[in-house]
Parts: structure tokens; sequence; C-alpha cells
């Protein structure tokens, strides 16, 4: 309070200090008093607080399911929502960007995110803006898929293939995208000369298989025997392997049994043991039905 000293019919005039720092803006009453001995008077004052400088924070979008070893690209909106020109400072990822905005003005920031490619489960990555007398702040939620379940690629090569000499074959290996994200893989072949390769360049979709073809022709120089050759295909953020073995037999020889066979049928080539089963049951009929058929042609 003060204390004035006033002689009878005079008057006096005086500023008076209302302390509002930390008040919400609104309207608020202020009560004012004076007395003595004798008497008293009072009157309610009303002091409407404004804010004068203020900002607000938008981000578009403001959530985002990614996979790791990506980058993501956001917008955000920043508005000077006070009564005078401020300077700001916006704050996201390390880096910094400085604003200039006058009453009611907004701007907006193109930014970009680079996910790391040891990333994870759900993350949250703070955005702030602010200037001497005002702040505001946001979260970038992100939803981030390991690398291992985006990309994702098989080999798969049948074995052993068999060639003879100054002769050609065909040997395919099948690949298959097992990542969540589309995927573009560079093939190559690792091998004797008389081997080649086709596509060198292949794109697959999630989920979806292709066919990779080796192609064997051995010719002048090539020893019989086997030779091993392996197959790479490479993308950005995997690679895989897939090792055959080739073999090399003389024009008129026929290849030593390198599984089981079942009448020559099989000869050199690995097959599942069901199948052989399957067809060695078939072989043993038709072997049956010729028998009896000549035992009955002989009785008559």
């Amino acid at each position: 309070y003060q204390k004035v000293d006033l002689q009878p019919d005079a008057s006096l005039s005086f500023w008076l200090e209302a302390d509002m720092a930390g008040k919400e803006a609104g309207t608020y009453e202020i009560e004012l008093k004076a007395w003595n001995e004798g008497t008293q008077a009072s009157r309610k004052v009303r002091v409407k607080v404004e804010k004068c400088w203020d900002v607000d924070l938008e981000l578009q979008p403001k959530s985002f399911s990614v996979c790791a070893c990506s980058k993501i690209n956001l917008i955000a909106r920043v508005k000077n929502t006070g009564k005078y020109q401020d300077s700001y400072i916006l704050e996201f990822a390390g880096k910094t960007v400085p604003l200039v905005l006058k009453p009611n003005q907004s701007q907006v920031i193109n930014l970009s995110y680079s996910v790391s490619c040891q990333d994870s489960g759900r993350r949250q990555i703070p955005i702030r803006v602010s200037s001497s007398k005002a702040e505001d702040s946001e979260y970038l939620q992100l939803e981030v898929q390991p690398k291992n379940r985006c990309w994702a690629v098989q080999l798969q090569a049948e074995e052993p293939a068999q060639v003879e000499l100054y002769k050609a074959i065909t040997i395919p290996i099948r690949i298959e995208n097992l990542g969540s994200q589309p995927d573009s893989y560079l093939v190559e072949l690792a091998g004797p000369e008389w081997l080649e390769i086709q596509p060198k360049n292949l794109s697959l979709e999630p989920g979806k298989e292709g066919m990779i073809y080796v192609y064997a022709s051995p010719g002048d120089g090539v020893e019989p025997g086997r030779y091993s050759a392996q197959v790479k295909v490479q993308s950005k953020y995997v690679t895989s392997f897939a090792s055959f073995d080739v073999e090399v037999f003389n024009p008129g020889e026929l290849p030593e049994p390198k599984e089981w066979s079942i009448t020559g049928m099989f000869s050199a080539i690995s097959v599942p043991f069901w199948k052989a089963v399957i067809v060695g049951i078939i072989t043993l009929g038709i072997i049956v039905v010729l028998t009896l058929k000549l035992a009955y042609y002989f009785r008559r």
C-alpha cells in the first residue's frame, strides 16, 4: 500500500503498478481501497491481459511409419500469434533455422530427417520454436521397422548341374524378395569363364519371385570335372549369395552318380527321397505289366 496526506478538498493523482507476470490472457479485476480512522472507500478496476508475444508451431504430418535407413520429409508451420514483431529460432534434429515474423505472419519450413539403420520401434523427435519471450514445441512420432524386415532377399539354386563338353545347359536360380519394400538388385557371377549370367539387374516387389539364369557352355581347353560357382545379388541395403557346382563330362560318357539313381533316370541328379520312391514304384509297376503281357503272349 501507499500512504498519502491530503488537505480538505484536495486531490492527488499517482500511478499504481500491477504485476501481471505469469498471468494467462484474459480480464482480471483489481480492487483499490483508501481509508483512514473514520472513513473508507473502494473501487474495482478491470485489467485486460494480452499475449503480446506468442508463437504457434504446427507439424504436417505429425507421425510416420517408416523403415530404418530411410529419409522422411515434413513441413513445420510457424506463426507469430502475438501483437509485435519477434525473432525466433526453430530447432530440429540438431539443426537451427532463424525466423523473423510480423504479427499474424506465418512461415513454412521444409524439414527432413534421416532414420538410422540401427533404429527400430517407436521414436519421438522433439521440435521447438522459441524467442526471448515466447515458445512452442511438438514431437514427431516415428514407428520404425527394423532394416532386416524391410529389405531381405533369398536365392535358391538347384544342384548339382551337369553338362557335356562342347554342349550348353541353362541353370535356373530362384530369387525372392522377402522384405516389405520394393528393391533393385545387381546380379554378379563368380566362376569359370564359360559361365554367363542373365539378367545382371533385377527389380522385385515385396513377396515376389524372379528367375536368374546361368548359361554353361564348356568348350576347348575345359577339362572334365566339377567346377564351383557363386551368384551374388546386392542392393543398397542387403546382399545374398548362392553357391552351386557344375560337372563337366566328356561326350558319350555318363557321369558318375552323385546321390543315387533308379534305373538311370535320376543319375547324377539330386532328388528328394519321396520323389525317388514314387518313381521306383511306377517303374516297378511297368516292369510287372510288361512281364505279365509277355507271359500271356508265350502261353498263346
